[in-house]
């Protein structure tokens, strides 16, 4: 059985950055990794889209598979220079929750698509003498976020044990109620960038 730590499951905060994630801005010692860079870089801008109005939803469904796609590619890259910081052999559990998700929504079953609004308040630019300005914020979640979506995955089955991997859908599940489910993708993705750079710089 895989063993998932859940005491390092990621502080999702509630609030959003003036700027895009930029994982080889914050961690430029990944821009020298090759293929490896490529995937870090396509899984932090494929994550989050701007709606298509014409097509509801479809924008934001097949930008976040893109980010799934190549942030499970991070993992295989990894293996071939080092195996021991494939997502498989960690005990980061939202990183394995991202990698089921994606096996699960590319071979099994997709998951249920829904967009959800918060009220927020932004400083002004001159803050604190400008008014701070209010805006709805507007963020995918996932429906079906629950034990159903992943009882047909084989992994799933096979290699967590089903008290922990419930727990782990359970956190997400609540954390995506903040701001999103790319919210806290992103915090996954952080997560397992500052691991590569801590390695890349070791070495």
């Amino acid at each position: 059985m895989t063993k998932l730590d859940l005491n390092k499951l990621p502080n999702i905060e509630n609030k959003i950055g003036v700027l895009r994630f930029d994982p080889l801005k914050e961690f430029p010692a990944l821009k020298e990794l090759g293929e490896i860079s490529e995937r870090i870089y396509g899984a932090a801008n494929f994550n989050g889209a701007k709606p298509d109005e014409n097509y509801p939803l479809y924008a934001e469904k097949s930008h976040f598979r893109a980010a799934l796609s190549e942030f499970v590619s991070i993992s295989e890259m990894v293996k071939l220079k080092s195996h021991d910081l494939r997502i498989d052999n960690l005990d980061l559990p939202l990183l394995h929750f991202f990698k089921e998700l994606r096996v699960t929504n590319f071979h099994i079953k997709s998951f249920i698509p829904s967009i959800q609004s918060t009220n927020m308040t932004w400083p002004g630019v001159n803050y604190p003498d400008d008014r701070p300005y209010e805006f709805q914020y507007k963020f995918l979640t996932i429906d079906n976020c629950d034990l159903c979506l992943f009882k047909d995955n084989n992994n799933y089955n096979n290699f967590y044990k089903n008290d922990t991997f419930h727990s782990v859908i359970n956190w997400v599940n609540e954390k995506q109620g903040i701001l999103g489910i790319t919210h806290v993708f992103e915090a996954a993705l952080k997560q397992y960038c500052k691991l590569l750079d801590e390695r890349t710089r070791k070495n």
